[in-house]
């Protein structure tokens, strides 16, 4: 056996793996009668409403909203309650960040799991909530991390990333335990809340209706939700939409996905803080 054809040999073996996961999703399409095409436009419908609310009211500064709806329904003092909070001079802009990881768990997770279970009576495991295949792809998502590791120690020095992360604002010379902790548990639950949304509300839901194709459904918006941060990671989120997409296809789980969303996230949180001075 030459040299060339051991090379070959991975890659040979990673076409059919990707050719495998393709036919079968393809196969899972079902062809229904044109009544039954509300299901996916509604499915639609509910992803489009969750984009638009998490842009509208769920950043970190689009607080006011909710003080402006308290204010509106009579709660003047819960809305005075609420700026003052936002507006800490200590720690405004980390409540800040508390609010927009709260939205993200009510129009990512809450919003679509409402409607695909009460309304659409979608299976939980159908949209990759169960554990799947899980264990044969383990390996293929440890090899992703091993692989991103050095990569984001790399780029954790560069200024676009030094200038967002950690979105924690630590106090300077003040301990990183508890705050930083417990916000970053915030921050870890809502990788959850986007991976159900992309590769299970998304993918996996809509797997039956585009087949293979739904990975490009979920893939631009994906894309967008990372404006506004470093050019390098938003590129990047198309490569990874790509991936965690057929990847969640293949296990038929978010989960694994979710575990290196964390792992990506808490690695890169702890290089700048580390390049920063600022943990030890």
């Amino acid at each position: 056996m030459t040299e060339h054809t051991k090379q070959l040999r991975p890659l040979d073996a990673l076409r059919r793996s990707i050719q495998a996961t393709r036919d079968e999703a393809d196969a899972s399409r079902i062809s229904p009668p044109p009544s039954a095409a509300a299901g996916p436009l509604l499915m639609l419908v509910v992803a489009g409403v969750a984009l638009a609310m998490t842009d509208a009211v769920g950043g970190a500064s689009d607080w006011a909203a909710l003080a402006r709806l308290l204010a509106g329904l009579g709660a003047t003092d819960a809305a005075r309650e609420v700026a003052a909070w936002m507006r800490e001079p200590v720690s405004g802009s980390n409540h800040r960040l508390i609010y927009w990881a709260l939205n993200c768990q009510l129009w990512y997770l809450l919003l679509p799991l409402l409607w695909a279970t009460a309304a659409a009576r979608i299976p939980m495991r159908q949209l990759g909530l169960g554990v799947g295949r899980l264990r044969a792809h383990l390996p293929a998502y440890a090899t992703l991390a091993l692989l991103l590791f050095p990569l984001l120690l790399l780029v954790s020095g560069q200024p676009a990333f030094l200038r967002v992360y950690p979105y924690f604002d630590p106090l300077p010379g003040a301990p990183l335990w508890p705050d930083f902790w417990r916000l970053e548990l915030l921050y870890f639950a809502q990788f959850a809340a986007v991976e159900f949304f992309f590769r299970g509300f998304l993918v996996q839901g809509l797997r039956s209706t585009f087949g293979y194709a739904s990975i490009y459904v979920s893939l631009l918006p994906y894309c967008m939700i990372h404006f506004g941060k470093p050019l390098p990671e938003v590129l990047a989120a198309l490569v990874a939409g790509l991936v965690l997409g057929h990847l969640s296809l293949a296990s038929r789980s978010i989960w694994p996905g979710v575990s290196l969303h964390i792992f990506a996230a808490a690695t890169m949180d702890l290089a700048v803080l580390w390049r920063k001075g600022l943990l030890g």
